[in-house]
């Protein structure tokens, strides 16, 4: 995932806009085709094992842990980015 931005927890405030460029980069269409009432399924075209590595992608980038059982609760890019802020607040992001 080379030339995304630094988006890391420990080290930076979490940033929508951060993750929304990692989802963008691992789905293949620019930040702003991203929007945030999107399916990942219906809208953006992602089967499970696709969300799956979706999911490892933020979690890397953000270098924190989302909950798989919350995880599967994901549908839309809201909902995504709603947990991953939630992960880092639990990560103690500054």
């Amino acid at each position: 995932m080379t030339g995304e931005p630094a988006t890391d927890c420990a080290r930076r405030p979490f940033s929508d806009e951060a993750v929304i460029a990692v989802l963008a980069g691992e789905i293949g269409v620019a930040p702003e085709e991203i929007q945030r009432d999107k399916a990942f399924g219906k809208d953006l075209g992602l089967d499970s094992l696709d969300f799956i590595k979706l999911v490892m992608a933020v979690e890397q980038a953000l270098e924190t842990r989302i909950d798989d059982k919350e995880a599967a609760k994901v549908r839309t890019v809201e909902d995504l980015l709603s947990l991953a802020r939630r992960a880092c607040a639990l990560a103690g992001s500054p």
